[in-house]
């Protein structure tokens, strides 16, 4: 009898010892929910937080911007396109080109306007029937008539006397490179200089 009752006891203790574990590993369960659950909602308030900083900006792009353009004619389509804050905040991208003799801008709606655009530019788009609002997504020139632009079907352009660099045909032609923005200058020597 004494045995049995050992055993019973063992038992018991066995039973209760399983119960603690399973109470511990609930808990446990219980916790890493607990702290994922408060992962998830602190994920999610950066998120919001994030959306609002983005619609912040939005609301705020195009305030306090100015320009001078020295070719009247540019100038005054510039102004129509963009004369108001309301009609600035919309800009994806503007790029002004030579002397202020033309500018490039789109818009978040894929719409875009030109005028005065490098030469080698503005004559593709009339030969391969692109000169229509729209086809042209993103342009970008230099001080002496290079250019860089992408069209609508995503296809890229580029031309001018100094870009015709086996360099940049290399970069600009490179599958696994995204063309995102280009950059034309002048180094020391007041030959061009450009950035991919």
């Amino acid at each position: 009898m004494e045995g049995a009752a050992r055993a019973a006891a063992a038992r018991a203790a066995a039973a209760a010892a399983d119960m603690a574990a399973a109470h511990a590993a609930a808990a446990e369960v219980a916790a890493m929910a607990a702290s994922q659950t408060k992962a998830r909602a602190a994920a999610a308030e950066l998120r919001r937080q994030e959306e609002d900083a983005k619609r912040v900006r939005v609301q705020q792009r195009g305030m306090g911007y100015s320009f001078t353009l020295a070719h009247d004619h540019a100038s005054a389509e510039f102004s129509k396109r963009c004369g108001t804050t309301h009609s600035f905040a919309s800009v994806k991208h503007v790029a002004f080109f030579g002397d202020g003799d033309g500018f490039f801008l789109s818009r978040d709606n894929g719409r875009s306007y030109w005028t005065g655009l490098p030469s080698g530019l503005s004559e593709n788009l009339l030969r391969e029937g692109k000169n229509v609002q729209g086809e042209l997504t993103y342009a970008v020139g230099g001080a002496y008539g290079e250019y860089y632009a992408t069209l609508s079907d995503g296809t890229s352009w580029w031309g001018g006397v100094t870009i015709a660099s086996d360099r940049f045909t290399v970069l600009a032609r490179d599958n696994n490179r995204t063309v995102s923005r280009v950059a034309f200058g002048t180094d020391e020597d007041g030959d061009t200089s450009w950035e991919i």
